[in-house]
């Protein structure tokens, strides 16, 4: 990655993305976030975009992969739209890199690395309490709230 690759994914973020933090969408979120016994959140960053050769672009710098919205989800346009997604440690790296150059979502930004600091290599599987339950799920919202 160089300085370039790197603006223009700040800018792509800024303009096309989303940065957000998820529960899990399965049986375990819709029972208050719970996953085999253990609560988690997750960051992503998604950009949207009815070009498929910028999401092979983002993919084969960047990492991540690349989806097809269904027609119903994009039924305002006629043409097809991809994303791109990057999650967790992958997307907090990018994040970092991208900082410096945000002009629109730096704010969301530094609330999703504050939430990535919550993480500690040093946990393992033997989860977390309740306080760190908390906090992410209050930067969750805060950074939800952001983006009204």
């Amino acid at each position: 990655m160089n300085d370039i690759d790197i603006a223009r994914l700040a800018v792509l973020i800024d303009t096309e993305g989303c940065v957000l933090i998820t529960r899990p969408a399965s049986d375990g979120a819709r029972k208050g976030g719970y996953k085999n016994g253990r609560f988690y959140h997750q960051l992503r960053i998604i950009i949207s975009n009815n070009d498929l050769g910028l999401m092979k672009w983002l993919k084969d710098h960047f990492g991540g992969y690349i989806g097809k919205q269904s027609k119903s989800a994009s039924k305002l346009s006629r043409k097809q739209c991809f994303y791109w997604v990057v999650h967790s440690k992958a997307a907090e790296d990018l994040l970092r890199f991208c900082l410096p150059y945000f002009l629109v979502k730096r704010k969301q930004a530094e609330v999703a690395l504050i939430f990535r600091d919550t993480f500690t290599k040093s946990r393992g599987r033997r989860g977390f309490g309740e306080g760190e339950v908390a906090v992410r799920e209050e930067l969750r919202k805060q950074l939800s709230e952001m983006k009204r």
